[in-house]
């Protein structure tokens, strides 16, 4: 596997990983077999190339959920989103877009709501969920946080949803 560089920038005497690299080539949901065979499973959704897939869950019925962070470039950003897929890549749909740095999702022990938390505006999202690939329009803001935070989700040993959060 080849190794990347990817840019260090000097945080109050901390090296913290950032930025795009300069070789980017771009996002990619990506399958490894246990005798480390990589598959590109999917690399875009309806046209629009993932930019920094990284988060997932997987549900009922082989549903599977990501969300794209997308990708801070040269003083740009990128909008994101959740999406649903296929574990094979067979059929890959957008859920919700834009949001703003998706980095967490996680489904409700009984499948019927999908929460997305994002990173840039330290909101914790909840959609109805419909269909495989479907949401009811209209999140409900779970919480917020002033000036962003990391985020991420767990579930809990009783089968509960875990948010944590780095200021």
């Amino acid at each position: 596997m080849q190794q990347r560089r990817v840019p260090l920038h000097d945080r109050d005497g901390l090296s913290v990983p950032g930025g795009q690299p300069d070789d980017y080539s771009g996002g990619r949901l990506q399958r490894v077999t246990l005798d480390g065979e990589v598959t590109d499973v999917c690399t875009e959704v309806d046209g629009r190339p993932l930019r920094g897939p990284n988060d997932l869950v997987f549900g009922r019925r082989r549903r599977l959920l990501l969300t794209d962070f997308g990708k801070t470039a040269r003083g740009r950003w990128t909008w994101a989103g959740l999406y649903y897929a296929l574990p094979d890549g067979s059929r890959v749909e957008e859920m919700v877009f834009p949001l703003h740095q998706p980095n967490g999702v996680g489904l409700s022990p009984d499948g019927d709501r999908v929460h997305v938390a994002e990173t840039g505006s330290g909101r914790v999202w909840s959609w109805e969920v419909l269909g495989p690939a479907d949401v009811r329009r209209g999140a409900e803001l779970l919480h917020g946080f002033s000036g962003g935070a990391d985020a991420g989700f767990a579930r809990g040993g009783l089968g509960g949803q875990r948010c944590a959060w780095r200021r």
